[in-house]
């Protein structure tokens, strides 16, 4: 049998519609049915011809999105320890986190990994990072960067320009890398970012504005020409230059220590080391916690969207998985009389959950947040962009931990640039 098989439910689309209705209050749901001892400890995840394929300290795991069930397939691995994935949509590889591995290339004939070490040296056999520029896929290692064209077999060292021992050893320790519009950017322990336009054979720093922990840049990611770097302890950096000039955007996050990012259109989600997960709907300019389901501490340590899901790596609590529709817009028709407007939730009294609409009358930000009698913020709601228009979200009466709130009275307010509106609804258990 191949090791991709894709299936095909006939009632996924009404399915479909179904949950849609249903994940209005989504939270972070575990999905490690066949993971345990090391495997929980996952590192990376990605999406391959329709199957989620994660790697852990413990291998390299598959499953089908719609029936969570992990199945090892470590079949030629020399080592276990898996720290990055990658895949072109024809052709997957992953990198191992000790000096006894390097990159595999998974071979789809014979069902096994096949080492792809040629030309590296020792100590590039420890990858942090794999990405995709042009016809080539690069490789961010313990000794530098790295490149090869993506059906080949022999490595050249790719780190003209990049300079040695920033990281506080000799060498080079590349931690992060990603392709864009035909440019490759990598990010370097200790030394910020570099970016190369001639396919990894020269490197120009672009750190203007970077120093401190914001030169160990740990993850990176675009939207649209934008470029956001996730750093070590000095949170979200955005340039809209090509990184001439950097700016933070750090806005409601709690934790600076940023490890992954995901990109769903123009809504970024990102990863932390303790954290969880946050979400930015303008562009970075603030950040909303989506954290209901997780038990804290969570070190999220790779993200992927796939379908209408967002699946979390955690480092010791292995796979999650949350709704992306957890807010369902219902757009005002044309001609309507639209006002800044906030109803009462419905029902209320109210046990499992309740509903709660509000209009928007003009574009702008938007908060909707849910406070205790005394005043007490405990849960935020929404922290977003909105366009004018009706929309409905349900709370199901827990923290920003996930946790059941006690039985009572409580307020939410909802927050723009037309006011501030306040109601109340009361929770009984």
């Amino acid at each position: 049998m191949q090791f991709f098989e894709k299936k095909i439910l006939l009632f996924c689309s009404v399915g479909f519609i179904f949950i849609y209705a249903l994940n209005l209050s989504a939270k972070w749901r575990p999905v490690n049915t066949g993971l345990s001892g090391d495997a929980i400890y996952v590192n990376t995840i990605t999406v391959f011809s329709d199957t989620l394929v994660i790697g852990t300290n413990g291998g390299v795991f598959k499953s089908f999105p719609d029936e969570i069930y992990w199945n090892s397939f470590n079949q030629g691995l020399a080592a276990l320890e898996i720290l990055t994935s990658l895949n072109n949509g024809t052709t997957l590889f992953i990198g191992t986190g000790t000096y006894e591995g390097g990159v595999f290339r998974w071979d789809s004939e014979t069902e096994s990994w096949n080492r792809v070490i040629m030309g590296m040296s020792n100590m590039a056999w420890y990858v942090n990072a794999l990405a995709l520029c042009e016809n080539s896929i690069f490789a961010a290692t313990e000794d530098g960067i790295w490149t090869m064209p993506i059906y080949g077999s022999c490595w050249q060292n790719a780190s003209s320009g990049i300079p040695r021992g920033m990281g506080g050893g000799l060498g080079i320790s590349a931690i992060s890398l990603a392709g864009h519009n035909n440019v490759m950017y990598a990010g370097v322990l200790g030394a910020g970012i570099f970016k190369s336009s001639d396919n990894g054979e020269n490197w120009t720093g672009i750190n203007t504005g970077l120093d401190g922990y914001a030169l160990d840049v740990r993850t990176i990611t675009f939207v649209d020409n934008d470029i956001y770097i996730g750093t070590d302890g000095a949170g979200i950096l955005k340039s809209t230059d090509g990184g001439q000039g950097w700016a933070q955007c750090n806005s409601g996050l709690t934790n600076l220590f940023i490890r992954a990012f995901a990109v769903n259109g123009t809504t970024l989600y990102a990863g932390t080391d303790g954290n969880g997960v946050f979400k930015s709907t303008n562009g970075g300019d603030n950040w909303g916690e989506i954290n209901a389901g997780f038990t804290f501490p969570v070190n999220v340590y790779s993200l992927v969207i796939h379908d209408e899901n967002i699946y979390a790596a955690t480092f010791g609590k292995g796979v999650f998985v949350n709704s992306l529709n957890a807010l369902r817009v219902e757009q005002a028709q044309p001609g309507m009389a639209r006002r800044f407007e906030l109803q009462q939730n419905y029902p209320n009294p109210f046990n499992a959950s309740t509903e709660i609409s509000y209009t928007v009358s003009i574009a702008g930000p938007i908060t909707l947040n849910v406070y205790d009698i005394a005043g007490k913020l405990v849960r935020v709601l929404i922290n977003q962009i909105h366009s004018p228009g009706n929309y409905k979200i349900v709370w199901d009466g827990t923290d920003r931990f996930g946790r059941l709130l006690a039985s009572g009275l409580y307020l939410y307010r909802l927050d723009s640039h037309s006011g501030t509106l306040t109601k109340q609804m009361l929770y009984l258990k």
